[in-house]
């Protein structure tokens, strides 16, 4: 059964990729000031301030912010998302025509020339449209896509401007390049969101009217929400001196990353919200508001607390020590920042309650303006920020109480007290230590420059990992991700579906696999489609040749588009791309490695270099056999943590206990799994004797020392046998040459090579005898699954057999004569009493299925899971 809870979409690639494009753009007028008059930069400041607030004006930020609603109903809303992107472009199509045509008064007005209104008015078609493919993309899931397309027209269009300004030092260069850049990002973003599907340019009656329906409400918001956020600076502009107002606007100062990580969790918690309502799922819903505010409250409180205790060297660093009076507003006004722990707004977007945002928007937009009103007089600037904090304040207080009374819950289900206390804790005692160690520097920049640093880092150091811990602790299932070579019907795969079966009928995880080098195109010959059975969500892709980085991204994506746990690696490069992806994820995951094999230590002596270096990394070590912890000491890392865990089987199933009975099954093995042009040359030997060699086609697996064996029995007994080889070609080339040593062989006619099942149980309970000669194994699965099911089996005598020596029949590869021997005695006995001999086998076998269940082996792997969390 698939997992009831939908997947959690991650915020991070949107804060990462977004706040890399805001690092170039906080620079932007910290070089334009050096480059532009002062004239110029007020006209810059004052030309980008109306654009930002163009959208709001236009109605058209409610739509935008529909985006995220209509994307997390229950059904598929697409023609609501086609038709909202463009409706955003109507209007802003709409609006900039207008300005155009009055772009001579609307420059008298706000007193620019005529080629500045011009630049204004066609820019303002791009500040409505041009963020609607992120948007949408984001809303639907789409959200590297997204990022990556915002983040990559940002950056450049402030490159574009810083290098129009080199060119042409004048602010006419900078609107040219702003322009052209960010109209060519809203074609660019409509022509991909109609190639995507997310906007088709027909306007529906009855999707436009549940547009408008949803999103007037909330435009109209906006619009009041300008007054929220800037009333204190639009009144206090008109009653102070241009000198005092730029020391107040430079001491409100503003951080775009911290915008944007603000944002970029919003954006993802609001459709994932508006999912969990929408299926009366409120445990999910409010687990995932906590979530988002406990991530906000990680970063915003250290990031609030710095600003506070290092303000004048920030003001001086960035403006110059003109300024440093403008640091204590800064300590002031960062206290805003603590502001957007709480989303507001997210709940009610969320539940598309949009005449809630409109009145509670309208309401403390009056309040705004009237402390604004009231307290600037007396107090000045002062009396500014204190109606902006007081205002903004109350709006956070307001909302907690509407979650509380809507939702019926106590404020510890949706907020994290406990970790906002520990957050804040932590922050203070490091500010503390920080002032005290300001005498030991000779300037407050030295000590901002040493101790900022050190702030961060051990701040980072502590608390990161107790906020993973706990928000992998409330989690209801935790996500594993088994990463493997390839997906093909070999033991270690089948191992990997079968813990995956387990572990997701047990309910307390989620489980998933991506396998990098299985081509999605070969599914008949893969357990692709008993992963599908089992609702099991598989992602393949075939890798290039050797190394390839690509594995490692598309694992980092998949962690955080899926929210991942925990890495359960199966082989070395699955170990290697996983180290990469865990560190590149910044430790968001726990990697798992389980050692089937050391076989690649013969073929490939380097690889011994790997695996001391990529070994330490794994928070959990596992080898399936005691001969696989021994190599390890070989290696040189005596001293690891190593759980041994057998590879376990289900022996649910009881085998057929007589030759009769197993003839009896080879009919359905025909029908339903034989698909290979040598299936009517086995049914002709239906009646005969089978002895199964099951393994991939492999160096060392063996195949080539089983004819040396066949060709030593005498014709009486190949007379009553056939050789059946099952197992897939893992390297190319083998099949064919194992066909052309058959070719040389004693009645060639009798060994049939029928390459993978994924059924392979039905040919253990259909063999007679079962025959491995592999030069090496780590706990070979096949074997074992014989035992278990009774079949007489004849292995090689090598260290990863060892351990069924009690239950099986081994020999010396060096003396292929003994294996004949010992084949031939066993087809002796099968043919006087081969029923006393299968359940001889199974009696004695009771133990090791025991020990060896599917059962213990899922539990001790849940037991590491959960130590990990």
């Amino acid at each position: 059964m698939a997992d009831a809870s939908p997947q959690r979409r991650s915020h991070w690639p949107i804060a990462i990729l977004s706040s890399a494009s805001a690092a170039i753009n906080l620079f932007l007028p910290l070089v334009l000031v050096r480059v532009l008059t002062p004239s110029d930069i007020g006209l810059f400041k004052q030309f980008f301030l109306y654009l930002s607030i163009m959208p709001a004006f236009a109605l058209s930020s409610g739509i935008m912010s529909g985006l995220s609603f209509w994307a997390g109903q229950p059904r598929e809303q697409k023609v609501e998302i086609q038709s909202s992107g463009f409706l955003i472009l109507i209007v802003g199509v709409i609006l900039s025509l207008l300005c155009l045509a009055a772009s001579a008064p609307l420059g008298r007005v706000l007193r620019w020339d005529l080629s500045c209104a011009l630049f204004f008015s066609a820019a303002i078609v791009a500040s409505i449209a041009s963020t609607f493919f992120e948007e949408a993309a984001i809303a639907t899931g789409r959200i590297w896509a997204g990022a990556f397309f915002n983040a990559g027209f940002e950056v450049a269009r402030a490159a574009s401007i810083l290098v129009s300004v080199y060119i042409s030092p004048s602010v006419e260069s900078v609107f040219i390049a702003h322009l052209a850049v960010s109209l060519l990002k809203t074609a660019s973003g409509y022509i991909y969101a109609w190639y995507l599907g997310l906007v088709r340019f027909v306007l529906k009656p009855e999707a436009v009217k549940a547009v408008l329906n949803y999103s007037l409400p909330v435009s109209v918001a906006w619009v009041f929400g300008v007054f929220v956020s800037s009333a204190d600076q639009l009144i206090l502009s008109r009653t102070i001196t241009p000198i005092d107002f730029a020391f107040y606007s430079i001491g409100c100062l503003s951080l775009a990353p911290l915008f944007i990580l603000e944002h970029s969790i919003t954006r993802v918690l609001i459709p994932q919200m508006a999912e969990a309502f929408a299926q009366k799922n409120l445990d999910r819903a409010l687990a995932l508001y906590r979530d988002a505010v406990e991530n906000l409250a990680l970063l915003l409180i250290p990031a609030t607390t710095g600003l506070v205790i290092f303000a004048q060297p920030i003001i001086e660093l960035l403006f110059t020590p003109t300024y440093s009076a403008a640091s204590d507003y800064l300590r002031v006004f960062a206290v805003s920042y603590l502001f957007l722990i709480i989303p507001y707004d997210s709940v009610p977007r969320a539940r598309g309650q949009a005449t809630w945002i409109l009145k509670t928007f309208m309401a403390f937009s009056a309040i705004s303006v009237a402390l604004a009103v009231l307290l600037i007089p007396p107090f000045g600037p002062w009396g500014a920020m204190a109606s902006f904090l007081c205002a903004g304040g109350g709006m956070r207080v307001f909302a907690v109480w509407y979650i509380k009374r809507d939702t019926k819950s106590q404020i510890t289900r949706f907020l994290p007290v406990s970790s906002i206390a520990l957050f804040s804790l932590l922050s203070g005692i490091l500010a503390l230590l920080s002032v005290l160690a300001a005498s030991l520097f000779s300037t407050q920049r030295l000590w901002f420059l040493i101790c900022g640093p050190m702030f961060g880092v051990i701040y980072i150091f502590f608390a990161v990992p107790v906020a993973s811990r706990d928000q992998r602790r409330r989690k209801q299932k935790l996500h594993v991700l088994m990463v493997s070579q390839g997906l093909t019907l070999g033991g270690i795969e089948r191992m990997i579906l079968s813990l995956s079966r387990a572990l997701q009928t047990r309910g307390k995880f989620r489980v998933s696999v991506l396998a990098y080098d299985q081509d999605p195109q070969h599914r008949g010959v893969t357990l692709l489609p008993e992963f599908e059975k089992e609702n099991i969500p598989v992602e393949v892709f075939k890798k290039p040749a050797r190394f390839s980085p690509e594995v490692s991204l598309k694992l980092v994506c998949y962690i955080f588009k899926h929210d991942v746990d925990i890495l359960h690696c199966h082989d070395l490069g699955g170990l290697i791309y996983g180290s990469i992806a865990k560190v590149c994820s910044l430790w968001r995951v726990r990697l798992v490695m389980t050692q089937h094999s050391f076989i690649h230590l013969q073929d490939i002596p380097k690889t011994s270099v790997y695996e001391r270096v990529f070994t330490r990394f794994a928070d959990r070590l596992v080898v399936v056999s005691s001969d696989v912890q021994e190599v390890y000491g070989t290696l040189g890392l005596k001293n690891l943590k190593l759980d041994v865990i057998e590879n376990g089987i289900d022996s649910s199933v009881r085998p057929p206990l007589s030759h009769e009975a197993r003839t009896s099954v080879r009919e359905l093995l025909f029908e339903t799994v034989v698909s290979s042009t040598e299936s009517q040359r086995l049914r002709s030997l239906s009646d005969t004797l089978w002895i199964l060699y099951m393994a991939r086609l492999y160096p060392k697996k063996g195949q080539e020392h089983a004819i040396a064996l066949w060709n030593l029995l005498t014709p009486e007994i190949r007379g009553q046998c056939a050789l059946v080889f099952v197992g897939p070609e893992s390297l190319e080339g083998q099949e064919k040459l194992l066909q052309g040593i058959i070719a040389k062989s004693e009645m060639p006619e009798r060994i049939v090579v029928l390459g993978g099942s994924s059924a392979p149980e039905r040919w253990l309970h259909a063999c007679d005898v079962f025959l491995s000669c592999s030069e090496y194994e780590g706990m070979p699965l096949g074997p074992l699954e014989a035992v278990v099911n009774a079949v007489p089996t004849i292995l090689s005598d090598i260290p990863g057999h060892q351990f069924l020596s009690e239950y099986a029949v081994l020999f010396p590869l060096i003396a292929p004569e003994q294996g004949a021997r010992r084949l031939s005695n066993t087809v002796a006995q099968l043919d006087q009493d081969g029923s006393f001999l299968f359940e001889q086998a199974e009696e004695r076998t009771k133990q090791l299925r025991e020990r060896y269940s599917l059962e213990d082996m899922t539990r001790r792997y849940e037991a590491i899971y959960t130590e990990l969390d």
